[in-house]
């Protein structure tokens, strides 16, 4: 999953889900979601987070004001930089994005990862 998550549903529903799944971390070595593998310990944060906004704790820390760089910067022949195949080409995101922004979306940060919700749906 990388560093976090956007979520397309409430938080409490997350969390349910969560606990669910981890009921049942034992029987199982791995798990995989769209974005890949999600990596050892995940899946406590996420939990561990999802609690902690429901308890209406405040973030960690601030997000940062600049974007992200390139996790690598390679360039081609030409010198234009090659992305990380599961991130967009800049040149090839239409104007105004690719999803509708919606103003209710809040950000948590906790133990360096970085979690969106919709903060009406919690």
């Amino acid at each position: 999953m990388g560093h976090g998550k956007t979520l397309n549903g409430s938080v409490s529903k997350w969390k349910n889900d969560l606990e669910k799944l981890l009921a049942h971390r034992d029987e199982f070595d791995a798990v995989y979601g769209g974005p890949g593998k999600v990596a050892d310990g995940e899946l406590e944060i996420f939990y561990e987070a999802a609690c902690k906004v429901m308890a209406g704790e405040e973030m960690e820390q601030p997000l940062p004001s600049e974007p992200h760089p390139p996790i690598v910067d390679e360039r081609d022949a030409d010198g234009n930089l090659i992305y990380d195949c599961q991130r967009p080409h800049g040149a090839d995101v239409p104007k105004g994005g690719f999803f509708k922004v919606n103003p209710n979306m809040t950000d948590f940060v906790y133990k360096g990862y970085h979690f969106s919700y919709d903060k009406t749906l919690k």
